[in-house]
């Protein structure tokens, strides 16, 4: 990435990969991806009125997996979010990565008390079904005669 200039605590860079213009933080992580130098700056402003405080979330996805983080930042115009995962997913990764608010896959939740309670629920039953699986695995493991090559001498 080449850094193109400084809008306050943020670098503005371009990727030539992406053909995108990204704003930087202090910290080193991505807040704001445009197709414009104009449109990372003008996310920028929007993202210093709003001082956005971060959100405690959960992740919950369709096969129960589940993961912990904060809604970092938010560009309601775009309808895109930025979140910072704490532990990493085979799916998801680790670290920040952008979402996007009307895709119509719900997958984030605030952490709420009774969201808590749920997400605990969610992870007993995801423990149930990986020890149900390792029966299954396991009585597999003793079935006799299977057809193979060399059920037929081959």
């Amino acid at each position: 990435m080449i850094e193109i200039r400084t809008y306050g605590k943020y670098k503005i860079r371009y990727s030539s990969g992406s053909q995108a213009f990204y704003a930087i933080d202090g910290e080193g992580q991505q807040v704001v991806e445009a197709k414009t130098e104009n449109e990372v700056v003008e996310k920028l402003r929007d993202m210093e009125k709003r001082a956005f405080k971060r959100i405690p979330i959960f992740r919950v996805d369709q096969d129960g997996e589940t993961g912990e983080g904060d809604l970092t930042s938010v560009d309601l115009k775009g309808s895109e979010a930025w979140v910072s995962m704490v532990k990493s997913s085979r799916t998801y990764g680790s670290g920040r990565s952008k979402i996007y608010l009307s895709d119509g896959r719900d997958r984030y939740y605030e952490q709420t008390p009774a969201n808590i309670e749920k997400v605990e629920q969610i992870k007993q039953k995801r423990e149930q079904i990986q020890a149900i699986l390792t029966e299954i695995t396991e009585m597999r493991a003793t079935l006799e005669k299977p057809i193979n090559r060399e059920y037929f001498g081959i």
